[in-house]
């Protein structure tokens, strides 16, 4: 695996990972049982929601911080 497939695997796994380990209490809490009926709203609000929520996060922070992560090249 080259850098470019590690970079992009941590941006793209990443929040898929944090929405797991995140979304799995909350599905319990709002009744999720696999195979039955109850909480498939949840289920897909979690697991599509969640990672978008992280994405969009971070687009935010890089547009904000992109004037310091600019590399500065020298004249």
């Amino acid at each position: 695996m080259n850098t470019g497939q590690k970079l992009a695997y941590g941006l793209l796994g990443a929040p898929l990972a944090m929405s797991t380990g995140l979304g799995l209490p909350f599905l319990a809490a709002l009744g999720y049982q696999p195979g039955g009926a109850m909480g498939l709203t949840a289920l897909a609000v979690l697991y599509a929601g969640i990672p978008y929520v992280i994405k969009l996060l971070s687009a935010m922070l890089l547009l904000r911080w992109r004037s310091c992560l600019e590399v500065q090249r020298a004249a």
